[in-house]
């Protein structure tokens, strides 16, 4: 058997349909041989995971939706994501983790006083750190190229000797449990012919899966991760206006019939706001990602930069969409003015340049509602940009914080 020494920064994409020496295959295999339902979409709404289930992402190729896998996590979701060069950094960050890439300096100085395997200081050996269910029977888990894992409280699960770093980090989030490893190399059909490897894919299946009754998902490179909005319920009344713009993103309309086009949605969706709107949303904050990295809003909002590059519908459906999340995640009742989600949040221990930041960014969209009903304004891109950046900025802060778990 021969392992394979791959690029430093891997950029190309993992799959679980590739038998190949870098594909994911046996992963796939060893799921499936553990009895419970497996899936493998090539595209996931994640809003629509129930809180048995659990997911697994290997080596992401887009920024998956941290807003709704947060909201998966804490009602009870389990959460693998396996990346060491992909684009899983904006999830970690969420839970306090860095990812850091292991420096090659690091490699030649101290790879003799380290565990490697058949002599290469690239093929680090992570060894267990204390007892764990993902480490029961492993006593080594190669690695190839890793990068390395930094929290500021967790215990790691595997480490990569003392000058390197975290390679496997474990933690609750809510009623959740999320796993963090920094090498997607690990679960790659070469190195799961190494018998340690193996076991450590076989816990991490058990461990994502077992008494839970759920499927298991398991998101390769090519899986399209996506978040609700758009899900609305059938009788929701945005929700014909997000069933336009979803077609219409994909529609070669004359600039002309766009700007008409998005004029009247944003006139069906004041009236909407004014008086139909739930305060208590059915759906998740897929608006507060960021729109450079989403797959289905970034076609909605190809719509208003066609439009002349108008984003005040948007800005009005965030406005809705962080008041809606706000008051769910603070468990407020009826119809709260600002001073109850300020004081709400100065109640739960949240510092004051978060209420400001909160207090500042809500009025702003307010104003900007205000303004929309009589002379509507002209939002740029670059505006609509700071504001959902801003907003989730203070949603962030919300999330439960990453703790020990066994």
């Amino acid at each position: 058997m021969t392992i394979a020494i791959v690029s430093y920064a891997r950029a190309e994409p993992l799959s679980t349909q590739e038998r190949a020496w870098d594909g994911l295959s046996e992963l796939l295999a060893i799921a499936q041989a553990s009895g419970v339902s497996v899936l493998t979409p090539a595209r996931l709404e994640v809003g629509k995971l129930a809180h048995r289930d659990a997911l697994l992402i290997v080596h992401p190729l887009r920024t998956p939706p941290v807003a709704e896998i947060a909201a998966f996590l804490r009602g009870g979701g389990r959460l693998a994501i396996v990346d060491d060069f992909g684009s899983g950094d904006l999830l970690l960050q969420t839970f306090g983790i860095a990812r850091v890439a292991l420096e090659r300096s690091d490699l030649n100085a101290h790879g003799a006083q380290a565990s490697v395997l058949r002599g290469n200081p690239a093929l680090v050996v992570a060894k267990p750190r204390g007892e764990h269910p993902l480490s029961r029977g492993v006593a080594g888990l190669a690695t190839n190229h890793p990068s390395v894992l930094h929290h500021p409280e967790l215990a790691p699960v595997f480490a990569l000797g003392d000058h390197f770093g975290t390679l496997v980090l474990s933690g609750a989030v809510g009623e959740g449990r999320l796993v963090a490893v920094s090498d997607s190399s690990v679960l790659i059909n070469n190195m799961l012919e190494l018998d340690d490897n193996r076991v450590f894919a076989q816990n991490l299946v058990r461990y994502l899966t077992t008494t839970r009754g759920g499927k298991l998902y398991i998101a390769d490179s090519d899986t399209e991760l996506v978040g609700a909005l758009g899900l609305f319920d059938a009788g929701h009344p945005l929700r014909a206006i997000s069933d336009a713009l979803t077609k219409l993103a994909s529609l070669a309309l004359p600039k002309g019939a766009v700007v008409a086009i998005t004029i009247v949605l944003a006139l069906l969706l004041l009236t909407a706001a004014a008086t139909a709107l739930p305060r208590r949303a059915a759906y998740a904050r897929r608006l507060l990602e960021t729109p450079e990295c989403v797959a289905g809003f970034a076609g909605r909002v190809r719509l208003y930069a066609r439009a002349g590059g108008d984003f005040l519908v948007p800005t009005l459906t965030l406005k809705q969409e962080l008041e809606s999340r706000l008051i769910a995640t603070l468990r407020l009742r009826g119809q709260p003015q600002l001073r109850d989600t300020l004081q709400a949040l100065r109640e739960r221990g949240f510092s004051e340049a978060l209420l400001e930041d909160t207090r500042s960014l809500l009025l702003e969209l307010d104003a900007l509602h205000t303004r929309a009903q009589g002379e509507p304004p002209r939002i740029p891109e670059r505006k609509f940009v700071e504001l959902v950046g801003r907003g989730r900025s203070i949603l962030a802060e919300l999330e439960p914080p990453l703790r020990h778990s066994p």
